[in-house]
């Protein structure tokens, strides 16, 4: 049976489980190529914690929201806007917003908080 890691503290205690989802599933396999302990501790929220995670799930959440609304802002300014003006989007603009997107999604993944299994 594999030991209890606490997500919040890292300390091993009995504690809610929480879901094993895509990105939980690619850390491991990511750790999988520098390491050999990949699946040593199944990942919980302990009780001491559990005021902590729910302020930074509250806060990841906040976070993916204001993220879809700066891509559809994107979106509007880059694609839609010079469509009206009767010209091509341009590529340039294009890349740029998709790398700034990129980025966007990156910088608001590493506050990263998965579900506590129900």
């Amino acid at each position: 049976m594999k030991k209890e890691a606490c997500i919040i503290c890292g300390k091993e205690v009995d504690g809610k489980p929480i879901v094993e989802d895509y990105f939980i599933k690619a850390l491991r396999s990511i750790k999988k190529v520098f390491t050999s302990e990949v699946n040593r501790y199944k990942l919980v929220v302990c009780d001491n914690c559990m005021k902590t995670y729910e302020e930074r799930k509250k806060r990841y959440d906040s976070s993916l929201k204001t993220l879809f609304i700066l891509f559809a802002l994107f979106f509007l300014m880059i694609v839609v806007l010079p469509l009206f003006s009767g010209r091509l989007p341009d590529p340039i603009a294009i890349f740029m917003a998709f790398i700034i997107s990129l980025l966007l999604v990156v910088l608001v993944h590493l506050g990263y908080m998965p579900q506590i299994e129900r």
